[in-house]
């Protein structure tokens, strides 16, 4: 077992809620008067870039970075390679040279997972690590057991004492106490990291899953009030998605650069992943479906004939082995296939 203890300052809000409490007040004052205190000088040092994605800066000392997608689709996997580049001194992630991670100074490292089992949490580290203790540059935290505000405690107790330059907190959604679309605590949550982000210096890595079926699309959109929150307030945002044989990585939002092109990870035949490089669509034909497979079969061997109801079913009960309930709906579909009902009850199959 991973010990995840530390030492340190205790957990003490005040931080984060002095660097709230100025933010509020701009935000929500009409005075001149009360903004000085936030007024910039122009003299803030550039953010450190922490990893780059063909040359574009997705995410940056100081800033917020979601990675999203539906269930099993590869976040933890590509945040692996993400991190064993990182202790690594840096480098290409998983082999690639369009993805690449630079080490701040500090060099310090944290993982902190709120969802996995402790054997499986305990097998991935070991792979980030590539031994079978951490490095005193990683630390790492299991934190599943814990309740809501414990976990949250602690997550932000050890970031602010241990300063790290790059952390993943995985399973962000378990910090919110009343739930991804609870718009008062998911705010403050993002709120809490922005600022926690801001002081440490720490690019903080937020695994946070997609609505399903909306990854793909044009409504692709992470969960609830926390996922439009961290998406309006982030620095970058990758997503993750199953495709063919590969896990293909996409920018959905970027702010230090310009959306760069997809890139792919693929699995060795002993399963260990590798990067491929920029992803491109192989061109494989889509999978045929039920319907059209049985229409052809209708058609190959009935092709211009009119058929009775009966022998229509019949055949379809043969063709698919389903039943005569199941026939009887894809009936409906043939007929937006080009089959034709008759008046007297009969089904004109098609020449082609």
């Amino acid at each position: 077992m991973i010990d995840d203890t530390y030492s340190g300052p205790p957990y003490d809000p005040a931080q984060i809620e002095e660097l709230r409490r100025l933010e509020i007040e701009a935000a929500a004052s009409a005075e001149y008067g009360e903004l000085p205190e936030r007024r910039t000088t122009f003299d803030t040092p550039p953010a450190t870039p922490i990893l780059t994605w063909q040359g574009q800066v997705v995410a940056a000392s100081g800033s917020l970075v979601i990675i999203g997608g539906q269930a099993k689709t590869g976040k933890t996997t590509a945040l692996i390679g993400t991190t064993k580049a990182f202790l690594a001194g840096g480098g290409p992630v998983l082999g690639m040279p369009e993805l690449v991670v630079n080490v701040p100074p500090s060099g310090l490292c944290a993982w902190y997972d709120t969802e996995m089992p402790l054997d499986l949490f305990d097998r991935n580290m070991k792979w980030v690590c590539g031994t079978e203790t951490a490095p005193d540059n990683f630390h790492v935290f299991p934190l599943r057991t814990l309740g809501q505000e414990d976990a949250k405690e602690r997550i932000f107790n050890s970031i602010l004492s241990l300063r790290p330059a790059f952390a993943v907190v995985d399973g962000l959604a378990d910090l919110v106490s009343g739930g991804v679309n609870d718009p008062v605590d998911s705010t403050n949550v993002v709120r809490e990291l922005m600022a926690l982000a801001e002081i440490t210096g720490c690019c903080i890595f937020c695994v946070l899953h997609d609505n399903q079926g909306t990854t793909g699309n044009s409504l692709q959109k992470t969960r609830g009030h926390l996922g439009s929150e961290l998406e309006r307030k982030c620095d970058g945002s990758i997503v993750c998605e199953r495709k063919e044989d590969a896990i293909v990585l996409r920018v959905r939002q970027i702010r230090r650069g310009n959306i760069p092109q997809d890139l792919a990870i693929r699995f060795d035949s002993e399963n260990r992943p590798y990067g491929d490089g920029v992803w491109e669509e192989t061109g494989k034909p889509k999978k045929q479906s039920r319907v059209d497979e049985t229409r052809e079969k209708l058609i190959a061997e009935y092709a211009g004939r009119a058929l009775p109801y009966s022998v229509v079913i019949e055949a379809i009960m043969q063709i698919e082995g389903c039943s005569e309930s199941t026939a009887e709906r894809r009936i409906k579909g043939l007929l937006d296939l080009g089959f034709e009902k008759a008046s007297s009850g009969t089904y004109c199959i098609p020449l082609g």
